[in-house]
């Protein structure tokens, strides 16, 4: 609750009314009323109404309010100032033609008009806070120079670079391999934050260009292998990294020639796992593999 202080001027005795309900004669001059806004009016014999709109804050030093009172003036018909009549002496006797004008100058005079009502002016609404929800998700962002690169990230596809990922699971490694034509495919192991965008840049080379034979090798006879790990991993062959990292499809295997080969697994983590296969001409080797 907050306080006022309601002082009439000319200091007469007068009764206060908060928002249109009697709140006591003045003095005393101090009330308590409710935080927020109120309606002050200061009523007194042979005055007019003082009426004024007030803001109470709450607690804090009294807000102080100065009612000034205007005297009621005479009221006036057509150019003529009227005045209460006075009260006559008992011993004068009545005059029956002035007590005749004195009726028809009554039934002329026009009641005072009444007061205009007060309008409440309230106050404007702000306007409604705005809500910003910030995702902290854990994510990738690939950016590769040149750009324009397609983006595979856990073995998927997740777009053109630079591009960014939904939320990935900040635990483990995860291999991220991309494409341009042109170049050399170009490819890194990421570790996401906990929380966040990480960002990962990876820049393309030149692919070299093939050498040209003077002379048709001989034909040598070959098998295909196709793979798959968990997790997925990098495929190295005879000590040769091929580029690719599996799942290695069977729609998509690897030519190698027909013998004995080493077959190396090496996860992001840096997990290994080496074995020897042989190829078989014209047949297709399938491994399958959880490394430990």
């Amino acid at each position: 609750p907050g306080k006022i202080v309601v002082t009439p001027s000319p200091s007469v005795g007068a009764e206060l009314f908060i928002d249109g309900r009697p709140s006591g004669p003045l003095p005393p001059f101090v009330h308590t009323v409710a935080a927020g806004s109120h309606r002050i009016e200061v009523r007194a014999d042979g005055y007019k109404s003082f009426q004024t709109r007030v803001n109470v804050p709450t607690g804090g030093r009294p807000l102080e309010i100065d009612a000034q009172l205007v005297a009621e003036g005479p009221m006036q018909l057509e150019g003529v100032v009227l005045t209460q009549p006075k009260p006559e002496p008992p011993a004068e006797k009545t005059d029956p033609e002035a007590q005749k004008k004195k009726h028809l100058w009554s039934k002329a005079a026009k009641p005072e008009p009444p007061e205009p009502p007060v309008v409440e002016e309230k106050p404007p609404q702000p306007p409604p806070p705005t809500v910003v929800v910030v995702d902290k998700s854990p994510r990738l962002r690939i950016v590769t120079v040149p750009t324009g690169a397609e983006v595979r990230v856990d073995g998927k596809v997740v777009g053109t670079s630079p591009v960014t990922t939904g939320a990935l699971d900040p635990g483990p490694y995860h291999p991220v391999i991309a494409t341009l034509e042109g170049y050399a495919p170009t490819r890194k192991a990421a570790k996401l934050g906990a929380t966040g965008t990480t960002e990962l840049k990876l820049q393309f080379e030149i692919e070299a260009p093939p050498v040209a034979l003077s002379s048709p090798a001989p034909a040598v006879a070959v098998g295909y292998l196709t793979a798959a790990t968990k997790p997925a991993a990098r495929l190295t062959i005879d000590g040769r990294d091929t580029g690719r990292w599996t799942p290695v499809p069977p729609a998509n295997p690897i030519a190698l020639p027909a013998g004995a080969h080493t077959i190396v697994f090496e996860t992001a983590d840096g997990r290994r796992l080496e074995e020897q296969l042989e190829i078989e001409a014209g047949k297709t080797s399938r491994l399958i593999r959880s490394l430990p």
